[in-house]
């Protein structure tokens, strides 16, 4: 009686440490899939910030990275439980069919959206028509799934952003205002500050013929914390040229970006891009309409 009562026990106890090395193991994979995710996010995030995406388009993208990032530590926990990667990958296969087959419209339309929310065939406030329906309007909203175009008789539409697939986009607003971004890439200088560029680049395109609108300029310093130890710097010879390292390496990762909405005036861009290109003549200046 003794003698199975003890192996009782001890069934139990190691059943309990073999339960608990499990749950173990699966909140180590699944803090470890968090702090990957984490990281990834805040690089897709840190590129994205570069883009003229819209915001809707930049959660996605982070979304989409942490969703690939549990569904992956997740297949990973459920292999090292027994199940092996052709039942997994079956598994996965099946149930996206059944949900590619039962969702088939409306995942048309987020595909679409992520389309438009990227590639902006139409901006809010353009006035658009689809090739195969009669209405046509002003553009309210564009959302992930659908666009919302308002009639010139006050009806609100809420057509799927699968149209856009199926269908050509009549786009009536080829003169709306535009949103243009002029970016200095190393616009940095030994010894400024991001509030001296700033003001550096808002004097020299303060009297462009022709410019009406008001640029916003923002100022990127990527390293701008960056700096040498002290221990380092008190070096002889080494430690200055880790000075001189560190802020050509700041300089050269510091952005200068002029944006501004108006309409698009070539003469105008092409002036603002010179007066940068002059005043920042070893950074390199990009263009970019939106």
């Amino acid at each position: 009686m003794g003698s199975a009562l003890w192996e009782d026990i001890k069934n139990a106890v190691e059943q309990t440490l073999s339960i608990g090395i499990e749950v173990l193991r699966a909140v180590l994979i699944l803090l470890g899939a968090a702090i990957i995710a984490r990281i990834l996010r805040r690089y897709a995030r840190t590129h994205l910030a570069e883009t003229l995406a819209a915001e809707n388009a930049k959660r996605i993208v982070e979304n989409a990275v942490t969703l690939v990032v549990y569904i992956a530590a997740v297949t990973l926990l459920l292999t090292l439980w027994g199940a092996t990667w052709t039942t997994v990958l079956t598994a996965i296969g099946v149930s996206t069919l059944f949900v590619a087959l039962g969702l088939q419209g409306v995942l048309q339309s987020l595909v679409a959206g992520i389309f438009v929310l990227f590639e902006r065939p139409y901006n809010v406030g353009d006035h658009i028509a689809f090739s195969g329906h009669a209405f046509d309007g002003t553009v309210e909203e564009i959302a992930l799934r659908t666009t919302i175009v308002r009639t010139q008789d006050g009806t609100r539409v809420v057509a799927p952003n699968s149209f856009n697939f199926s269908q050509a986009v009549l786009n009536y607003s080829p003169e709306k205002a535009v949103l243009i971004v002029i970016t200095v890439h190393g616009a940095g200088g030994s010894g400024r500050t991001d509030v001296e560029t700033k003001a550096l680049v808002e004097s020299a395109l303060v009297d462009v013929p022709g410019f009406t609108a008001h640029p916003e300029v923002t100022i990127q310093s990527r390293f701008a914390r960056l700096r040498v130890p002290d221990f380092i710097a008190r070096i002889p010879r080494f430690g200055p040229w880790s000075k001189r390292f560190v802020q050509d390496t700041i300089d050269h990762a510091t952005r200068a970006r002029v944006s501004w909405s108006g309409l698009s005036d070539q003469t105008v861009r092409e002036e603002v891009a010179r007066r940068l290109r002059e005043l920042f003549p070893d950074a390199r200046v990009t263009v970019r309409r939106w």
